[in-house]
């Protein structure tokens, strides 16, 4: 019975500790304005007025219907739990949400306007890609119309380049002869070998 009875007062005063620690700062829900109280009752005495939005720092959570809590003005007093809540009120949530989207409507209209550049780079390399297809079907047939109008067909043209070197070589040789025998006989006094 005693080991009971400790372990309920132990368990007790966890609780109470960890309700205690668990909360550091509560917001006054989304009603104008709260009376901060001397006393944890609700015709006590009122020390402070809170508006919608303001913070409070929880110094005691004991007491089943109040906070006892520090405004920002530093004044200490009881604050009912139906008033306050531990979210962000909605309206300050709003004020959030509504810079978040003006930064995203801004971001948007920059990328809006780097969409139209683009589109308008992109309708100008199709029409240079365009243009210059058409310059290579055009290049594309003159070469065609030129190695067809060729005086030596295309499969004959290596045999035809060969053949011109060697009559050049040849004509090369018969031309360099005669001028050796030319000096040679210019040497000799004009008779012929």
């Amino acid at each position: 019975m005693v080991v009971m009875r400790s372990t309920f007062v132990l368990a007790f005063l966890l609780i109470i500790s960890f309700g205690s620690h668990a909360k550091s700062v509560i917001y006054v829900n989304d009603i104008l304005r709260v009376g901060v109280r001397a006393e944890p009752v609700s015709g006590s005495k009122t020390v402070s007025v809170v508006k919608t939005g303001e913070a409070l720092e929880i110094l005691d959570s004991g007491d089943a219907k109040y906070y006892k809590v520090k405004t920002p003005a530093g004044r200490i007093g009881w604050v009912s739990r139906t008033y306050v809540s531990d979210n962000v009120p909605a309206f300050m949530r709003l004020e959030t949400v509504n810079g978040e989207l003006e930064s995203l409507k801004e971001q948007f209209l920059v990328v809006e306007k780097q969409f139209e550049q683009l589109q308008e780079t992109n309708l100008s390399l199709e029409g240079v890609l365009s243009r210059t297809k058409e310059e290579r079907s055009q290049l594309q047939s003159e070469l065609d119309d030129i190695k067809g109008s060729a005086l030596i067909p295309e499969e004959y043209q290596l045999i035809a380049w060969v053949t011109g070197v060697l009559a050049l070589l040849l004509l090369g040789f018969v031309v360099g002869g005669q001028r050796v025998r030319q000096r040679v006989r210019s040497r000799l006094g004009g008779l012929d070998i």
